[in-house]
Order: C-alpha cells, then structure tokens, then sequence
C-alpha cells in the first residue's frame, strides 16, 4: 500500500484572517481489484485504517467499490448484478456502516 500526504494546506489567495480550526482531513482510498471478496475487503479496511490512523476524518473509497469495474472485466467472469444493490442495506452500505 502506498500513502501519500499533504500535511498543510496550502495558503489560501481568499482569506481574510486567520483560520478558527483545524482544516478537515480528507483521504481518499484507491484499491486493486480482487477476486476473493474477504481479501478485497481486508485491503479497503487496511487503506481505511491507515487515512485514520494518519488523521484522516473523512474517507472516500472509490466507485463501484466493492465491484469489479465493468470495462476491465470479462463479463463471464463477474457477470453483472441483475439489479443494483439496495442503498441502505446493501453489502457496500454494510461495509462501510
């Protein structure tokens, strides 16, 4: 796994006096493809876990995230759902709650 970081932010053109709070910590988590769902999970919980552990208080996983992209992958492989998951109690809902 790869961490990049920008600790400070960089000065603003627009302020007009000094900052109130600490900026937000933001990470964004980038993750290979793969094929065992637990290990795919396991890989998304460690790149969580290192954007936390390094301050982070947001954390954004990418799109289709607990899928396989669609323009990469053989459909005979990893046929597409029939239906898209439910938003609320579906498996990327439940990973990330």
């Amino acid at each position: 796994m790869r961490l990049i970081t920008a600790y400070n932010p960089p000065a603003s053109p627009t302020r007009t006096r000094p900052a109130e709070r600490s900026p937000l910590r933001v990470a964004a988590v980038q993750q290979r493809w793969h094929r065992d769902p637990d290990e795919h999970r396991a890989a998304l919980r460690e790149g969580i876990r290192l954007a936390a552990a390094e301050g982070a208080r947001v954390v954004c996983l990418q799109e289709l995230t607990l899928s396989p992209y669609f323009a990469v992958v053989r459909k005979a492989d990893h046929p597409a759902p029939a239906a898209p998951e439910e938003l609320l109690t579906g498996p990327t809902f439940t990973f990330a709650a």
